[in-house]
């Protein structure tokens, strides 16, 4: 059964033009239930619940995915570390870098 309201919900997010597609593709590719129109929606535009993954950025620059429980457990030791050092990244450190990603000379992530 499919919730409507989450439906609405999730379409009001869209751009005009993507909801214009969206109906397109739903009314000529499929035979036009709303439990179809779900399955385009999100497929073809996933609710950032559904996108959300967490993860880790490797030296390659490569994300790889973590669990819940693996991304407690990280922050908790680096938690752990900065109340036992003091020390930490800049906000100006950080910013640097998430500048540098998707340019041609990505910087590694600080640490």
């Amino acid at each position: 059964m499919t919730d409507q309201h989450a439906i609405a919900n999730h379409v009001e997010t869209l751009e005009s033009e993507q909801v214009k597609a969206l109906v397109l593709n739903w009314l000529s590719r499929t035979n036009g239930s709303l439990s179809d129109f779900e399955r385009l929606l999100e497929s073809e535009f996933p609710s950032p619940d559904a996108a959300m993954e967490y993860g880790q950025i490797d030296e390659t620059s490569a994300f790889q995915p973590l669990t819940d429980s693996e991304m407690v457990e990280g922050s908790l030791q680096v938690l752990e570390e900065y109340k036992r050092t003091g020390n930490g990244i800049s906000h100006e450190r950080v910013r640097e870098w998430l500048d540098s990603l998707g340019t041609d000379q990505p910087r590694s992530c600080p640490k």
